[in-house]
């Protein structure tokens, strides 16, 4: 089956938000609660406090047409979800205003960004206020990878959601499977706008950077080695069987990275390895897979299992007319996904 690709923009903040938007109360504002546990967080892991800021934005679509009333309400970073209420400034200023009747709804990422509250008192002294003042806490989906889930609603008034609440809140104390789902919908956020997710990358591409920034860049004496390999293949007509065998009479294909290379990037390849010597392929379909990676053209696919493809993300190390004609000759499809027969495959 040929893959049909989609192209789309970078999007600083998807709108992940599918079917009908949750009904509000529209003469209250609507306040967002952004906390993160760790000290440093906020640098280590920033993709979950934008994820978090960003439903913001989700807040004031709740309003339609009416003037949006949409409060921040930000803890930072290195603030535990087990402290009580009024040892949270932020979360005791939003507490306030609850009993103020200023507030109508409460907007979080996820339930345990209110409470990692071992004994539930002060979940309690939270939704039965939430429940005098008529107050709903909602959790929409965050991210594209969230896509099998659907808004959360917490209306205390009833009783199920009550219930569920209270059983989330016994979740997010034991919260290691929660919070590792959770970063990798952050991580599919950072995939979304263009940004290195942590992801393999095909050889001749390194990471540059801190972690809250890093960049895709190109290794260049990497690079001259795939350039080379393209357009040998091109030369014996994308014999994949011939060029194997020619690889195979190597002592290695990529050269050995220099120490100072190693302390001013990260490989995250997984072609094999012969330490001190160099890098070669393990296996026979991997100058293929090579060959056919839309990485090398600059595309950047955000989810790997979906046909969404940002162009000129990255820069690209083959021209777009040889990795073409590769792509038609060794897969039987145009990057359109049109047929063109049969492709070589390995001989």
């Amino acid at each position: 089956m040929p893959k049909v690709f989609k192209f789309r923009q970078p999007e600083e903040r998807r709108n992940n938000y599918t079917g009908a938007l949750p009904a509000i109360d529209k003469k209250r504002a609507t306040a967002t609660l952004v906390r993160q546990s760790n000290d440093g967080a906020d640098i280590e892991h920033a993709e979950s406090r934008e994820t978090q800021l960003g439903l913001q934005g989700y807040g004031e679509l709740l309003y339609g047409d009416d003037p949006p009333d949409v409060r921040l309400y930000d803890e930072g970073a290195g603030v535990s979800g087990q402290k009580r209420i009024d040892q949270r400034g932020e979360l005791d200023r939003l507490y306030q205003d609850m009993h103020k009747g200023i507030i109508g709804t409460i907007i979080v990422a996820r339930e345990d960004r209110l409470f990692r509250n071992k004994h539930m008192d002060q979940v309690g002294a939270f939704t039965k206020l939430a429940e005098e003042k008529r107050i709903k806490v909602i959790v929409p989906p965050i991210s594209s990878a969230a896509s099998d889930e659907v808004t959360r609603v917490y209306d205390f008034t009833i009783y199920h959601d009550l219930r569920a609440f209270q059983e989330k809140m016994k979740e997010a104390y034991g919260y290691i499977e929660g919070h590792v789902k959770y970063m990798h919908q952050c991580k599919q956020n950072k995939a979304d706008k263009g940004g290195y997710d942590g992801r393999n990358l095909p050889p001749s591409f390194a990471v540059k950077g801190k972690k809250q920034d890093q960049t895709i860049v190109v290794y260049e004496p990497w690079a001259k080695v795939i350039r080379k390999l393209a357009l040998r293949a091109r030369a014996l007509d994308w014999d994949m069987g011939k060029l194997n065998r020619e690889v195979a009479e190597m002592v290695f294909l990529f050269p050995e990275v220099p120490e100072e290379d190693r302390e001013r990037y990260i490989f995250r390849t997984t072609i094999g390895h012969i330490p001190g010597v160099g890098y070669k392929p393990c296996d026979t379909q991997t100058i293929k897979s090579l060959l056919t990676n839309v990485m090398y053209i600059g595309w950047w696919q955000p989810d790997q299992d979906k046909p969404d493809i940002i162009t000129d993300n990255h820069p690209a190390i083959l021209d777009y007319a040889l990795f073409a004609e590769g792509y038609a000759r060794l897969t039987g499809y145009t990057l359109d996904g049109e047929p063109v027969g049969s492709g070589r495959g390995v001989s």
